[in-house]
């Protein structure tokens, strides 16, 4: 008969009848793929400053007879506001409850946060962050303006605007509104797409079809102008090549560097990057290169429209007082890569400036 109540009785009853107890304690269900349920505990409908952290939002998992789940993978997603999660996802305990820390954005108005379970309904929080006390003012003078970078090509390039705003004490302020406005034709401005962040900053973006130089300023909040502006220099198509470092008289062997650029018409850079430029060395008054003497890389990829070169020369000589001696050399470049120049048209080139070699 014992042996017979054994078969018939579940081993977790056998359990707690041994150990004299009188409640039946089961665990917490682990997560499956039955349907789930996902309840609200605390955390929500919140009030607190911009950027300041409220308290943790908190679910309960629990399964479809209403007991908690265990380990439950629960990820956490800002909605609204802009504000800030922290863990992104968590793991429910044995009670089924999960929570997260939650930061506010930098902007007064309505936050929300999301708490999703795979198989459940998804709950949301919501927080309203107000300003308490008088609100800082916005300093024209410690705000600043800046552009990266500051020479762009016309149609293609972009330059980021960078607008940090401070108030009268020079503290970053965060929250604050900004609208960019910039001079001259052809620009395409995009405007910040946040209030500035906790770091007092915001971004926004130029472009532009018209080569020129256009000035950028920044208000903010509506009424206060940053009095630093910012130049951005649209570079027009390129038209030649120039060179922003000649070579110098060296000795034999003696490392050199040399920069060779894209130009416009009007002596700007173009910043286009990954045009390949390649330089060739000449005796001077020799109508064909001597490369065999040239030591170094001398095909190079421009980089914001300047190719760099590190070269030596292996056998000395001299240019003389003009340049024209059997000894001196001069150094040649050249591109193949210009679309503006077309397939099989002619390749833009440049002569450096005679030097000698000791």
């Amino acid at each position: 008969m014992r042996w017979l109540l054994r078969l018939l009785v579940p081993a977790s009853v056998v359990l707690t009848l041994g150990c004299g107890g009188s409640d039946l304690l089961l665990p917490p269900s682990s997560p499956s793929s039955e349907v789930l349920h996902v309840e609200s505990v605390r955390g929500n409908g919140q009030t607190a400053s911009p950027m300041e952290e409220v308290a943790p939002p908190v679910i309960r998992v629990l399964n479809q007879d209403g007991e908690p789940i265990f380990d439950q993978l629960v990820t956490w997603v800002v909605t609204s506001g802009g504000g800030t999660v922290n863990p992104e996802s968590s793991t429910t305990d044995r009670n089924g409850l999960a929570s997260t820390k939650w930061r506010l954005g930098p902007a007064v108005g309505l936050n929300t946060v999301a708490a999703m379970v795979p198989g459940a309904e998804t709950v949301t929080f919501t927080a309203t962050a107000e300003v308490t006390g008088p609100t800082p003012s916005p300093s024209p003078d410690l705000s600043t303006v800046t552009a990266g970078p500051a020479t762009i090509a016309v149609g293609t390039g972009v330059s980021t605007i960078t607008v940090t705003v401070r108030d009268q004490s020079g503290a970053r302020l965060p929250g604050a509104t900004v609208l960019l406005d910039a001079s001259g034709s052809g620009i395409t401005l995009t405007q910040p797409a946040a209030p500035t962040n906790v770091d007092g900053v915001t971004t926004g973006s130029l472009r532009s079809t018209t080569p020129g130089t256009k000035t950028i300023t920044a208000i903010v909040n509506g009424s206060v102008q940053i009095r630093q502006q910012v130049q951005v220099t649209v570079a027009g198509a390129v038209t030649h090549l120039g060179f922003l470092r000649q070579p110098q008289d060296v000795r034999e062997g003696e490392p050199f560097t040399i920069q060779v650029a894209l130009m416009d018409a009007g002596g700007n850079v173009v910043p286009l990057s990954g045009i390949e430029i390649y330089v060739d060395l000449f005796r001077a008054g020799k109508e064909h290169p001597d490369n065999t003497r040239a030591l170094g890389d001398r095909f190079r990829d421009t980089v914001d429209g300047v190719a760099e070169f590190e070269l030596r020369v292996v056998n000395g000589g001299s240019g003389g007082p003009t340049g024209h001696s059997e000894d001196g050399y001069r150094i040649r470049a050249l591109t193949d890569e210009l679309p503006e120049f077309g397939r099989g048209g002619p390749r833009p080139f440049l002569f450096s400036q005679p030097f000698d070699v000791d």
